[in-house]
């Protein structure tokens, strides 16, 4: 499905940069044998540079962007949702992967996880939240790894645009920059891409949800109280009674953190950490919560209505 944002900051970037004229043709590429994927199997790849493709679906016009420059050195793979899980997360010079020999998956030295491999794809999966990566392999060259993630779509202003980036590694303790690879050609450069902002202004104004199932004590519960958020510290209990709640983003995780203070379906003030993607969602499933003032806890399923 394709995502329904309203973008603060990237959009008016989006919007003018096809006013302009500029054409960047591709760069030149080292002339080098392809080697087997094979041969990626066992080494380590620090990420060096990234791109950001963004393609208008009506009339096929492609713009693109840094994702890194001299100052910025964090980025993310969705700039309209930030990053859900560590994967999204991009940290020049300092994220790592490495494939290894038992179909495993190492994220950043410490992070775990399974892939399968069809042809020239590699499909990281098992990740936090249920969901997998696809990687596709466009250059393994001797020191260097040239890889096209995280295809999706977006739109802004009623045009439908289709965006995904291109990541450049090289091989850990490989003094030399990492191969570049031939931008798409036709393709208009518009600098480097802003750090996301607006996953931080999302809140539940305006929003009503229902709790209809929760678990506690080992216990299933049916229920169907509705939460009606009217501002951003406010909330009212089947249109009732009033009672106080809090959302914020935790910095870096594209999490969100929800407490609901005086809940009486769940008996007490509750806390609980949710995807950055759950208003879009509209539904929230199984949401472990905790008591803010003992040991209790709560498993709790939602719905927008």
């Amino acid at each position: 499905m394709k995502k329904m944002i309203k973008l603060l900051l990237l959009l008016p970037i989006i919007s003018s940069c096809f006013k302009e004229k500029k054409v960047t043709y591709p760069a030149q590429v080292q002339t080098s044998t392809y080697t087997s994927l094979a041969s990626t199997i066992g080494k380590e790849y620090v990420l060096d540079s990234a791109v950001i493709y963004f393609e208008n679906q009506s009339n096929g016009a492609k713009i693109y962007y840094n994702h890194f420059d001299t100052f910025q050195k964090k980025s993310v793979l969705d700039p309209f949702y930030g990053a859900v899980i560590p994967f999204d997360s991009l940290l020049q010079g300092m994220t790592k992967w490495k494939f290894l020999p038992n179909y495993k998956f190492q994220l950043n030295d410490s992070l775990v996880y399974n892939f399968e491999q069809i042809n020239k794809v590699f499909r990281v999966y098992g990740l936090e939240n249920g969901s997998a990566r696809p990687i596709e392999f466009l250059h393994a060259l001797e020191n260097t790894l040239v890889v096209k993630v995280f295809e999706s779509y977006v739109t802004i202003k009623n045009v439908d645009y289709r965006f995904y980036s291109v990541l450049h590694f090289k091989e850990k303790g490989n003094p030399l920059k990492s191969q570049v690879y031939a931008n798409e050609f036709g393709t208009i450069y518009n600098g480097t891409l802003l750090l996301p902002t607006t996953i931080q202004s999302n809140d539940l104004t305006g929003t009503r949800w229902v709790i209809y199932k929760y678990v506690k004590n080992l216990s299933t519960i049916t229920c169907s109280d509705t939460l009606n958020f009217k501002t951003k510290t406010y909330y009212t209990y089947n249109n009732n009674a009033v009672r106080n709640y809090n959302l914020q983003y935790i910095s870096g995780t594209g999490m969100f953190s929800l407490n609901l203070y005086d809940c009486y379906t769940l008996g007490g003030s509750y806390s609980g950490q949710l995807l950055s993607t759950f208003i879009k969602d509209g539904q929230i499933n199984a949401l472990t919560m905790k008591n803010l003032y003992n040991s209790d806890k709560v498993i709790v399923w939602l719905k927008k209505i």
